[in-house]
């Protein structure tokens, strides 16, 4: 849709997913979906509640996972 309507994507996942959880999310519905939309522009809001320090979201990315997806979504809009 070149408008942007419906091109926003929520994955749910449950307390305790870690890295593997997140990479299948990301691999499976994230890069496809920006492959399909080639976006012109991606904008990440990148808070840390799915760190294991943060005591409410009981997530368990560590920075080097946050840093990972970083990588991947530079290199991924390089291609656009």
């Amino acid at each position: 849709n070149k408008h942007g309507v419906e091109t926003n994507i929520n994955v749910p996942l449950p307390p305790g997913s870690g890295s593997g959880a997140y990479r299948k999310a990301f691999d499976r519905i994230v890069v496809p979906a920006i492959e399909r939309f080639k976006p012109d522009l991606i904008l990440v809001s990148s808070g840390f509640d799915a760190s294991f320090m943060d005591p409410l979201s009981c997530m368990m990315l560590t920075s080097d996972d946050f840093r990972g997806f970083a990588d991947d979504l530079v290199k991924l809009a390089m291609r656009f």
